[in-house]
């Protein structure tokens, strides 16, 4: 008997809401960061420190980010000043054995003996519970612009390459970054680090290059997320770029990351790149390389500076996105559903043709970067709730939505004066409808 005949519609359409909601059940949130540093590079501690740093405090994976190296073959660090400092030999020695240093003298300076990833793998993995991926941040520059991209589940390094301006710099670099995930067969992502990181990237260098993720938020304190009187902050980058790569370049938007660029472990301050500020947080079957990166491939995540969401979710069918907030106590939250508004037709003209701005604030291929200012379309706030919960419902004339959640908590170690408070961004939905 065919077994389609043999089950009646209302079984079958039963049948399906129940494996979906199975699959939902098995899947579970994982905390972790995907920018840090170690002595492999300008961080100032030894990797399985930074490891286990991350792991003691409830973060289920991290990467290393490491400028222009992976944590392979022979390395010797020159660790004196952070030796004097703090002590580093005697803290790792005390958390991981008295022979877990090895160290020599040159001079005055001491060097020491780096692991590497798959010995740190050893020390600190936890099947289950915590999960390390390898990566490098490959660190370019055009003229006295930093062009910096992380490449995520990435084990043989690449050479930056320089380019006739900023902007093919940075195609380049992401370009060879994706080339070499491939031919490594590794599934792995790869990401614009900090665009407001010496006001280097504009909105419009995001669009035309085939990374799919950004950093919407890097707690380094050169990052420049709010940006300036001449600048947008990197939400409002993250809306020109996504609504250009839908419109414009035919593309997907892109997914927003939030991330420590830890290179600090010992002092906790306004100026200095501490971990624990920033994180994304992956929903996924099994805590492993294959599904946190499948995971992130297809946005199933959200980015955090310290906001903890209880759920989110997009339901296709209803076009509906749901916010749930896990409150803390004495904090109160605003919801935010923001993108971008086009047309019946979805003309690109209706939203992308820039204002008129001054010269020197017009796109510039050259240091001294600015981002074209755009019709208030892009980045328009569509419904803002006060409170822990709140749905939006698509109506057909967004090219695509994405919630940002606010709390009046301070972000960790900033100046309360900053008025820099945490918050959650998820990514944007509703595009495939728009953009098909």
């Amino acid at each position: 008997m065919n077994r389609r005949k043999f089950f009646s519609p209302a079984i079958r359409v039963a049948l399906a809401w129940l494996l979906l909601a199975v699959s939902v059940l098995a899947e579970s949130w994982y905390k972790g960061n995907l920018h840090t540093h170690s002595f492999w590079s300008d961080g100032r501690e030894f990797p399985e420190m930074v490891a286990v740093w991350y792991r003691d405090r409830g973060y289920h994976f991290m990467a290393f980010t490491d400028h222009h190296v992976t944590q392979t073959g022979e390395k010797w660090a020159n660790i004196t000043t952070a030796e004097k400092a703090y002590g580093v030999i005697a803290a790792c020695q005390k958390r991981f054995g008295p022979d877990s240093v090895i160290t020599r003298q040159e001079g005055e300076k001491i060097l020491a003996k780096l692991k590497t990833f798959p010995e740190v793998q050893k020390l600190v993995e936890e099947p289950g519970r915590f999960l390390l991926l390898q990566g490098e941040e490959i660190t370019a520059r055009y003229l006295n612009v930093p062009v910096h991209v992380n490449a995520i589940n990435l084990y043989t390094p690449v050479a930056a390459l320089k380019e006739k301006d900023t902007t093919t710099t940075l195609i380049a670099n992401v370009k060879a970054a994706l080339e070499a995930l491939k031919q490594e067969k590794n599934q792995g992502i790869v990401v614009i680090n900090h665009p407001n990181f010496h006001y280097a990237l504009t909105a419009e260098d995001l669009a035309e290059t085939d990374a799919c993720f950004f950093e919407v938020y890097n707690a380094h304190p050169g990052s420049n997320n709010e940006g300036d009187s001449k600048h947008p902050d990197t939400e409002k980058m993250w809306d020109i770029a996504s609504s250009l790569r839908l419109l414009k370049w035919k593309k997907p938007p892109l997914f927003g990351l939030a991330t420590d660029d830890s290179h600090h472990y010992h002092e906790f301050a306004p100026n200095r790149a501490n971990p624990g500020r920033a994180f994304v947080m992956v929903r996924a079957r099994e805590l492993t390389v294959p599904e946190i990166i499948a995971a992130l491939q297809r946005g199933d995540f959200y980015a955090s500076s310290g906001v903890i969401l209880q759920e989110v979710r997009y339901e296709a069918r209803e076009r509906k996105l749901v916010v749930q907030v896990q409150p803390e106590k004495d904090t109160h939250y605003r919801i935010d559903f923001i993108g971008t508004t086009i047309d019946a037709e979805a003309r690109p003209e209706t939203v992308l043709a820039p204002e008129s701005v001054p010269e020197e604030q017009s796109l510039q291929k050259a240091p001294g970067r600015f981002t074209g200012r755009y019709r208030p379309q892009i980045g328009h706030v569509f419904l803002s709730v006060k409170g822990t919960s709140a749905t939006y419902t698509l109506t057909g004339k967004e090219l695509y939505v994405r919630a940002v959640v606010t709390s009046d908590r301070p972000v960790p170690w900033l100046p309360p004066e900053e008025g820099i408070y945490q918050k959650a961004w998820t990514q944007p939905v509703g595009w495939p409808q728009a953009n098909h």
